[in-house]
């Protein structure tokens, strides 16, 4: 897992897209060395929704999910 539930100033750090579900802790972003076998496998996880590979890694959203803050460059929970 390399990226999870993102702040708003944190989503922006990372280049996310302004409606992106990492802001409400409904998508998980993956990398591996086999980012096709990584697909098989988040695809099978419980409650996906939509799992894609996009820009060198596997990303992931899902219904009933609450995924932590988690991920580099200020998506860990930034402070004001």
């Amino acid at each position: 897992m390399t990226s999870g539930r993102r702040t708003p100033e944190g989503n922006r750090i990372v280049g996310g897209v302004r409606n992106s579900r990492h802001l409400d802790g409904t998508a998980i972003d993956y990398d591996g060395p086999d980012l096709n076998a990584l697909l098989r496998e988040a695809r099978a996880l419980p409650g996906v929704r939509k799992a894609f590979i996009h820009d060198g890694h596997v990303h992931t959203e899902g219904d009933g999910w609450n995924v932590p803050y988690y991920g580099k460059r200020g998506t860990t929970g930034l402070k004001r």
